[in-house]
This record gives C-alpha cells, sequence and structure tokens, in this order.
C-alpha cells in the first residue's frame, strides 16, 4: 500500500472503480451545492431565471444534475422570524428614551447623562 500523500490525505484514486466512485461522489455534491446556492435568486433577479439554471447548472456545478422543478429561488430561510414584542430592537429608538442615546459622547470626554427616575 501506498504512504498517504502530503498533507495526510489518502492518495489518489488509482482503479477504474476508485475513479468512478470519486466521480459519482463530486456529482452527488455538485447536485446537492446545485440546488441549495444563496445566491440562485440573485442571478434569477439579475438576468433572469434560465440565465441562472444555466449558471448553475452548467458553469459553477457542472456535474450537476437539473432537477424537473429547476431551481428553488426562494430567499434562503434561516428561521426564527421577527423578535416577541416588546423584545429586541434598538433600546434608544423607544419613545419613554426619547430616542436619545445617554452613552452617546462619553468616547468623546463627555459626561453620560443620568436618567433620574421622578417620583
Amino acid at each position: 500500500e501506498p504512504p498517504p500523500a502530503r498533507g495526510g490525505r489518502p492518495p489518489a484514486a488509482t482503479t477504474a472503480e476508485e475513479v468512478e466512485a470519486t466521480f459519482q461522489r463530486q456529482r452527488a455534491y455538485d447536485t446537492y451545492s446545485a440546488s441549495r446556492d444563496p445566491a440562485a435568486g440573485l442571478f434569477a433577479a439579475m438576468f433572469g431565471k434560465t440565465w441562472a439554471e444555466d449558471f448553475i447548472y452548467d458553469f459553477l456545478f457542472s456535474l450537476s444534475e437539473r432537477s424537473d422543478g429547476g431551481l428553488n429561488l426562494a430567499p434562503p430561510s434561516f428561521g426564527g422570524g421577527p423578535p416577541p414584542s416588546g423584545h429586541g430592537g434598538n433600546p434608544y429608538a423607544k419613545k419613554e428614551r426619547g430616542g436619545k442615546n445617554p452613552h452617546a459622547g462619553v468616547a468623546a470626554g463627555k459626561k453620560a447623562e443620568k436618567s433620574v427616575p421622578r417620583i
């Protein structure tokens, strides 16, 4: 058995079966990546759906197999959604603080305004 190639990687495929298996893995990777390319929607918006599909399937992931339904051009969804009411956002934009940042100017040597609650 030959020693591992530089960098600790296994040696390159040497038999016809190993080459074919490597090719099939690359085809599966390209097909997976083409179907999930986050830039597909951008390409379609800028250049049209046909151009976007041709670019992704024939250039970026040239070993990929086109799906019958074409590319998924919906924007990627990362889950979560908006924060619950009253949570998140800019705390200094709230009406009770008048939109003023009490820490503004501290770095410039000015004293921060202190807010004293009224009783």
